[in-house]
């Protein structure tokens, strides 16, 4: 049996690219280190704004200057202590949407 498509059927709409669908227009990588540079590539390469947070002891870590904006995180007496400061990184996103 041999079917006949219409124009209608025959029609496939186009596939948005990634950063089409983005409904956000800012990213914050609440980490350090490697997960930090990549959550930043990934924002990049979707025409997403970036934004790193940072301890004292990472003021010279790739995660910092990968990002379009940082803010450095008040002292914890750990170098990963201040990341554990919920209220901090709240602070800041809300302050600089």
């Amino acid at each position: 049996m041999i079917e006949k498509f219409t124009d209608k059927q025959a029609s496939i709409p186009q596939r948005q690219s990634p950063a089409e669908l983005c409904k956000f227009n800012k990213v914050m990588a609440a980490n350090r280190g490697e997960i930090a540079i990549r959550i930043l590539r990934a924002a990049t390469e979707l025409n997403v704004g970036t934004v790193a947070i940072y301890g004292i002891e990472d003021r010279h870590s790739p995660h910092r200057w990968n990002a379009d904006q940082t803010f450095l995180l008040p002292e914890s007496g750990t170098p990963v202590g201040c990341y554990l400061n919920i209220a901090a990184i709240i602070k800041i996103a809300k302050d600089n949407n």
